[in-house]
């Protein structure tokens, strides 16, 4: 927002702040009157912005050293200079246009590049499409608002709004969206915000959001809630709790405190009620005092003080510190083990300061667990909150080694969260459950120079600029002191620990061997594969080796994630699972439908509250708090909140809670994998178009001349894209595209021809309704072609079902005739050996 010829101009930040938090926009525009005080950036916003400006050079220079013509637009002028300098340089068709100036007032932007496409306008025989450059490596909503107020700007100069509008995502990634699937919603808000902008309130009360820590405004708006006694002053408290309690005129944390016992809030559950007020009194009493409080909760089977084993002197405690600017997915950089050994306190940093560093040293990490459990096997290894665990999942998944240990560690629950600890065993007056709160009941005062993970960020890329070691021991002594109070919050919840606590014990059906000996099996066969892989490979051929023998156990990897939040269920309230969607949370017996038999199975209805949830027909399911497939879903009715479960089991709990249960079938397409690497071990050659994907190699096409296109602009791209596609040489080609950019038809134009050649084609996707929707579209244009021809689709019963006329389902390998004009299927189906 800023003044310009006695005007306000806004930018797509202000609609964005609008969007997140109307009382932001409230703010804004009283500070364009009378300014206010704002928050001033801290080292890692400064360190935010440097990395930000350091990505966005990076990426500038890599398109002038593929040789596209950049100008960039001088920040240095007037806007209206800028503006017109950005106009000239679009008739002028420079490929892209740096820090663009856009203008049609009330509204500007500066986009960071414009990229010329192959769309006529009123520019000439091409236009232009806005790109964003991002750190972030997911897109967020507000990168989508944001190049949606670039596209509106550049309609005024070329004539029309731009197809598309690209991000640049902090891993190198390109994201391509259409602008129609944005443009209503963003039409709406957009005239909300110009309604608000002409008569804005004259009063706004703050409300906490998820945008607070990095708003300018935090600090007014933390005053004000002092100020008010605001009900978000209670720790845990959620907005939607917030919202229940004032609509009952409940306003301050003192009116909760003192709440009468007997009092009863609508769609607020007793126990969170009880929950909060206690919280509220505590919080309340300090305020009073001085004096922080404490009481213990009480006890629930396998929570709290439940979850603690018993303590062992070999026990580790862990924490680590990452860096997650670095590009160009992050880097976890120090990993910090405390222990004792013959009652010495010992400091065990492991660092990595780039990739290659960190595999290794995740493998060194690892490897020194594994071998400190073995020799203290009562040992366990305690860390705060989910950061460690999430963290270590994440490497030995992406890095693709030490799967099978960091399994049987978190199988053997060696892992010991103290947050899942503290949060179902007792309650503080603290206003937060960090353990830098914590640290107020159990230990003195921290003294080192670092005392936030963000400021170790910033200490951190202070040090790979000037390599000066004094900022890794600052580092190693904030990583120490967190391993340290970990240590001593353990000594301190096991003194708060009622005596007649069960210690934490592992069920023997959990840690089965079995699996372990399955995981060990397929670890050691990928080891094996890749030594062969790799033994004799040449530089040029190196990267392409090693490629394959990552994709081997790929889909195992994959399954993981799924896995562990089956287990990580177990331990959610109802609150939680009810905002899971791979869940549906709070489950009661329906009084209208009786269970009723379906063959050696038996229907059980249940009613469920409002929530948003996955769950589908057939789909397999569990218990929540059990890791055991107990049936399919028969029925589900999402108006009228009843849910069907098909079951053997002859009877269920009254009151429960499902979810998703994994039913991958992968062996097929594991074994493809590994057949694909025995040909490459053999040199047999068996899958040319495979090899040369892989290999990045160029399409492969006769009469091709070389670096000459695939598709002249001159002829007809349907007739050369089916020219092309004859005329493969045991190699690949791409069609891509945004949506609605016409690949489909393309693709089925292509089909058609090939069929009418007497060409047989495979069709395949992971996706039935994506296989479906190019089936549909091939029978259309085969029909107008009048060509007849046999196909088949490999379908599920239900939706995943063709619906057409030429193309028949088959819902059994068996009936798979190998000679028809056409196949379909996913993956499944083509990774048999016999469709080789």
């Amino acid at each position: 927002m800023r003044n310009y010829n006695n005007n306000i101009l806004f930018s797509a930040t202000d609609l964005n702040e609008f969007i997140e938090c109307p009382h932001k926009s409230f703010l804004n525009f009283k500070n364009n009157k009378t300014p206010l005080q704002k928050k001033a950036d801290d080292a890692h916003s400064l360190l935010l912005q440097k990395k930000g400006h350091e990505y966005e050079a990076q990426y500038i220079q890599s398109l002038k050293e593929s040789g596209y013509n950049i100008v960039e637009i001088p920040s240095q002028n007037t806007l209206e200079k800028r503006v017109e300098m950005t106009l000239d340089v679009m008739k002028s068709g420079a490929d892209y246009i740096f820090q663009a100036a856009l203008l049609e007032e009330p509204w500007h932007g500066f986009a960071d590049l414009l990229e010329r496409v192959n769309k006529p306008s009123l520019l000439g025989p091409y236009s232009y499409e806005a790109v964003d450059i991002k750190l972030k490596r997911t897109p967020e909503p507000s990168h989508i608002i944001q190049l949606c107020v670039y596209s509106d700007l550049l309609k005024q100069y070329q004539g029309e709004t731009p197809f598309s509008f690209s991000l640049i995502l902090g891993n190198g990634e390109k994201k391509t969206f259409q602008f129609s699937d944005f443009a209503q919603y963003y039409i709406t808000i957009k005239r909300q915000f110009e309604a608000y902008a002409s008569l804005p309130t004259e009063n706004s009360l703050p409300s906490p959001c998820s945008f607070c820590s990095r708003c300018k405004w935090q600090k007014l708006c933390d005053e004000q809630w002092k100020k008010d006694d605001h009900l978000s002053q209670v720790a845990n408290i959620q907005q939607s709790q917030i919202i229940k309690l004032e609509n009952n005129n409940i306003q301050t944390l003192e009116s909760l405190a003192l709440l009468n016992s007997a009092a009863s809030i609508p769609k607020l559950s007793e126990q969170t009620l009880n929950r909060l007020k206690s919280q509220a009194r505590l919080q309340y009493n300090k305020r009073k005092t001085g004096k922080n409080e404490l009481e213990l909760l009480p006890p629930s089977e396998g929570r709290g003080f439940a979850r603690l084993p018993k303590p062992d002197t070999a026990d580790l405690f862990f924490d680590m510190e990452g860096d997650p600017l670095y590009v160009p997915d992050g880097l976890e950089y120090l990993f910090g083990f405390y222990y004792f050994d013959n009652g010495n306190h010992i400091f065990k940093p492991f660092w990595a300061h780039n990739k290659i560093e960190e595999k290794k040293t995740f493998q060194l990490v690892i490897d020194f667990i594994i071998a400190h459990l073995k020799i203290h096997p009562n040992a366990h290894i305690y860390h705060y909150n989910h950061y460690e665990e999430t963290a270590i999942k994440r490497l030995a998944s992406s890095l693709g080694t030490r799967e099978n240990e960091v399994d049987n560690i978190l199988r053997g629950r060696k892992l010991v969260d103290l947050f899942k600890v503290v949060h179902d065993a007792i309650r503080t007056s603290e206003p937060g459950y960090s353990i830098k709160n914590l640290e107020n009941f159990y230990m003195e005062k921290r003294e080192g120079s670092v005392a936030t993970a963000m400021e170790s960020i910033v200490v951190y890329d202070h040090w790979k600029e000037t390599k000066n070691y004094k900022l890794l021991k600052q580092i190693s002594d904030y990583n120490e002191d967190d391993c340290r109070s970990t240590y001593l919050l353990q000594q301190w919840l096991l003194k708060l620990r009622p005596a007649d606590t069960k210690w934490f014990e592992l069920a023997n059906e959990e840690n089965s061997e079995e699996k372990k000996q399955g995981q060990t099996d397929a670890e050691r066969k990928k080891e094996l594969y890749e030594i062969a892989l790799l033994k004799e490979d040449t530089e040029d051929d190196h990267p392409f080796k090693e490629l394959v023998a990552q994709l081997l156990e790929f889909h195992r990897r994959e399954e993981k994630p799924e896995w562990w939040s089956l287990f990580d269920r177990q331990e959610k309230e109802v609150d939680e699972l009810t905002d899971d969607l791979e869940c549906i949370a709070d489950l009661t017996p329906s009084l209208e439908k009786a269970p009723f038999k379906e063959k050696k199975s038996t229907v059980y209805s249940y009613c469920f509250p409002p929530q948003e949830h996955k769950l589908k027909t057939e789909a397999n399911w569990s218990l929540t708090n059990d890791v055991k497939r107990l049936g399919t879903i028969h029925s589900l009715d999402n108006e009228e909140r009843i849910i069907g479960l098909k079951t053997t089991h002859n009877s269920l709990p009254k009151f429960f809670s499902i979810t998703l249960f994994p039913s991958h079938n992968n062996k097929p397409l594991k074994e493809a994998l590994y057949r694909f690497a025995d040909s490459i071990i053999a040199g047999t050659n068996r899958y040319p178009a495979i090899i040369t994907f892989l290999k990045r190699e160029k399409p492969q096409i006769k009469n091709q001349l070389p670096n000459a296109p695939i598709i002249d602009n001159n002829k007809s791209i349907i007739k050369a894209s089916i020219n092309a596609v004859e005329n493969l040489k045991n190699s690949y080609l791409f069609i891509q595209g945004p949506p609605g950019a016409g690949k489909t038809y393309t693709s089925s134009q292509i089909i058609v021809s090939l069929i009418n050649s007497g060409k047989r084609v495979g069709i395949s996707s992971n996706s039935h309704k994506a296989i479906n929707n190019l089936l549909t579209s091939i029978e259309k244009d085969a029909k107008e072609k009048r060509l007849l021809f046999r196909g088949q689709k490999k379908s599920n019963k239900g939706d995943s079902e063709f619906k057409g006329e030429i193309i028949k389902n088959i819902f059994s390998n068996k009936d798979l005739d190998p000679t028809s004009d056409l196949i379909a299927g996913t993956a499944w189906l083509f990774a048999r050996e016999e469709l080789d």
